[in-house]
């Protein structure tokens, strides 16, 4: 295996351990109960499954020793479920010695990429298990007409279809048990597979001189999913990905030419994939209308000959114990990496770190109680009850009792963040459709990948993402004879970047197109009557360019199946409000443009400067706020028909009132009395006058009711320490609030 295979075998660590873990409670309950009827049909199928799901994993990793092993251990599980052997505690310790077992191999997997060093243990193991079936069978304990011959691949096929298509044996039905946590895990899972395979589909078109390790990549990844689809008994997509998964042999053996259009048909079918996943999403049973025709084009690329799944020939067949498994084959033909290049790796195998899966419903409680904790803990410490007192056990505990909880709440907002990575990748294939669509050649480089982000960030930027390399493809980078007349290169180039800066995270779409014509905005804008000539004529080129956000505003010349109609861009807007995102834009025509979305690390929790005005407490965002100052006398000025405004370096500065915005009563007149705050969002600048700054201190976000609508200039509430709701401003909300 090479460096990039890193991943892949932690993530075969970690899951084995998970299936380890489901099966070793039943086998407990079986080595102490014996023939008890303790395990149902039911239960020894999932056993069997789990044990399946390793070996052939493990097989086609090259991991020979877990391979062999858990091929026994099917076998014996075969016996079982067919009756040809009784359930007894002897079997039940022999399995759990088998779990420990697999443990210790799985350990020198993590920490040297080598499941070799335990060859001894492996074959009293195999001989362990051999013995339970051989031992019942001299018995004649419903003794077969034959002894049970090792699985063959075929036997094996056998086995596995009785499992995954429900095919019953003589004497014991198989009900396969899919939950709805099952069918959760599937789908996610198929989708990562999906985009994996797509992903080094794509790029084998640009890079063919990469074809071995973008075929070993997406071979894996469609494996993967073949076999996961026929554990939950999803028949059409097991057999049609079993088809696409010979022709990436035939093509990875160098039988089958790569060519554009054979490339076309592979993505077509992770389209017709994908579409099933999520059709099975919303309840469907997987079934796919044209399987047939999907099977027979398959089958033109190889010549009808279909190459048999690799986790079932390629397994390795049973061995002596105390056998040298080194030397046995490896999964799919290919060769066991050398010795000295999987100890080069040693260093980041131990690495490996324990994971769990954990719902997200969960983390979202979990985040939603340490809010109310930290809200609570603040009410409690901060009491009027307590004013004058002298507590000082009391003030200790309490300050002990802050520590903990910023640290509790700094863990949950980090259980929230994943990489963006998934997110980025899905414009993989897009930019490689629209390019086609548009006969434009565009190349696309993803930075920061793995930048956390808040989950549910990346859930509302994913929209986003594709509209904006949507629109630079088809609106700013230009035809290939365009491009050389100007004196670039045929290949445009699309750059999506993330990064944490300045306590956000950042992501960035820069293109090398012509760029965003300002004065076309400017007639366009007139033309669709969302401006008035005299208001179009005042604009600076920055407001200029925000108006491509606007509903139905469209520079496009004609309407495509790509783009045209003013729409795309809108729910960009949209979708970075929800968030409380910030969009600025840079652009230089025939240079290129470039598109910053500025996002809060996280929904729940901000940083935000408490202040007064009349007698109501209001929030805002620290990230905002650039200055804050009591402003001399005759500083600020009234200007005719534009209200106030103040003179600051060199800068005019609109000045605005937050008791008038808000219509809040006894708040300070006087300007000389209150405090002048600065504040910035998207570029453009204002200032407040409120009475007093209160502090600064985090605070757990609360979405306002939808029964009170959108609340112009406000982004929710937050519960303060003295039990009252204060208002958390949206600074650039408030600035368009303000001017109109």
């Amino acid at each position: 295996m090479e460096e990039y295979d890193q991943e892949l075998i932690h993530q075969f660590v970690t899951e084995c351990q998970e299936l380890i873990d489901e099966a070793e409670p039943l086998l407990v309950l079986l080595s102490n109960q014996g023939e008890k009827d303790c395990l149902s049909i039911e239960d020894i199928n999932a056993i069997f499954r789990l044990f399946h799901s390793i070996k052939g994993s493990a097989g086609f990793l090259q991991f020979t020793q877990i391979s062999t092993v858990t091929h026994h251990a099917e076998t014996l599980l075969d016996s079982i479920r067919k009756k040809q052997i009784r359930l007894t505690i002897n079997v039940g310790k022999a399995l759990i010695g088998t779990c420990d077992h697999l443990r210790i191999l799985l350990h020198s997997v993590a920490d040297k990429n080598a499941d070799t060093g335990h060859e001894k243990n492996t074959g009293v193991i195999l001989e362990l298990l051999n013995d339970s079936v051989a031992g019942q069978q001299n018995q004649a304990v419903e003794k077969p007409e034959k002894p049970a011959a090792p699985a063959t691949p075929e036997k094996e096929a056998d086995i596995a279809d009785a499992i995954i298509n429900g095919t019953p044996p003589p004497d014991a039905p198989v009900s396969p048990v899919v939950s709805d946590d099952m069918i959760k895990l599937y789908i996610q899972d198929s989708e990562e597979m999906l985009d994996q395979a797509e992903n080094d589909i794509i790029q084998l078109e640009k890079t063919p001189g990469d074809a071995g390790v973008l075929l070993q990549n997406a071979f894996r990844a469609l494996h993967t999913f073949k076999g996961n689809s026929g554990l939950m008994c999803y028949d059409d997509l097991e057999a049609i990905s079993h088809r696409m998964e010979s022709v990436l042999q035939d093509m990875r053996d160098g039988t089958l030419d790569p060519h554009p259009e054979l490339l076309q048909l592979l993505l077509k079918v992770i389209d017709m994939f994908r579409s099933t996943v999520t059709a099975i999403a919303n309840g469907a049973d997987g079934r796919i209308t044209g399987k047939v025709g999907w099977i027979d084009l398959l089958d033109d690329q190889t010549g009808g000959a279909v190459t048999p799944p690799a986790d079932k020939p390629t397994s390795p067949p049973p061995s002596a114990p105390g056998a040298d498994e080194s030397a046995a084959p490896a999964a799919g033909g290919a060769q066991p990496a050398p010795a000295a290049g999987r100890a080069e790796r040693s260093a980041t195998a131990q690495q490996h770190q324990k994971t769990i899966r954990v719902s997200v419903d969960k983390l979202d409680q979990l985040s939603n109680l340490v809010g109310e904790m930290v809200i609570y803990e603040s009410m409690v410490t901060n009491s009027s009850d307590l004013t004058g007192l002298k507590l000082d056990n009391f003030r200790s505990a309490a300050h002990h009792l802050n520590l903990i909880t910023s640290e509790l709440q700094d863990i949950a907002m980090a259980l929230r963040m994943a990489p963006i990575e998934a997110t980025l990748k899905k414009l993989i294939r897009l930019t490689h459709d629209v390019a086609s669509k548009t006969n434009k050649k565009v190349e696309l480089q993803l930075l920061g990948t793995e930048t956390e982000v808040d989950r549910t960030v990346a859930e509302w930027i994913a929209d986003p993402l594709v509209h904006m390399v949507r629109n630079c493809i088809d609106h700013g980078i230009e035809l290939p004879a365009e491009r050389r007349k100007l004196g670039k290169p045929e290949n445009g180039k699309i750059v999506v970047e993330a990064r944490h800066q300045a306590g956000e995270i950042w992501i960035i779409v820069r293109d090398d197109g012509h760029g965003l014509d300002a004065e076309k905005i400017r007639a366009r804008a007139v033309e669709r009557k969302l401006l008035d000539e005299e208001a179009a004529r005042r604009m600076t080129q920055t407001d200029l360019y925000t108006m491509i956000f606007e509903p139905g505003f469209s520079t496009a010349a004609q309407v495509t199946d790509v783009s045209g109609r003013g729409v795309g861009m809108d729910v960009v807007k949209k979708n970075m409000e929800h968030i409380n995102g910030r969009i600025e834009i840079q652009s230089t025509l025939n240079e290129g443009t470039v598109v910053t979305m500025r996002i809060p690390l996280t929904l729940a929790i901000i940083n935000g400067m408490v202040i007064r005005v009349g007698a109501e407490s209001l929030i805002i965002p620290l990230l905002m706020i650039r200055e804050s100052f009591r402003p001399a006398p005759g500083a600020i000025s009234t200007i005719t028909g534009r209200g106030e405004a103040i003179l600051l370096r060199g800068e005019l500065i609109p000045v605005f009132r937050l008791c008038k915005l808000f219509d809040i009563a006894n708040a300070e007149s006087d300007p000389l009395k209150a405090i002048l705050m600065v504040l910035e969002a998207s570029g453009r600048k204002a200032a407040i006058l409120v009475d007093e700054l209160l502090g600064q201190q985090q605070v757990v976000i609360k979405s306002l009711d939808a029964g009170l609508g959108h609340i112009e200039g406000v982004s929710g509430a937050s519960i303060m320490s003295d039990g009252r709701v204060a208002l958390i401003l949206d600074v650039e909300g408030l600035i368009r609030f303000a001017q109109t």
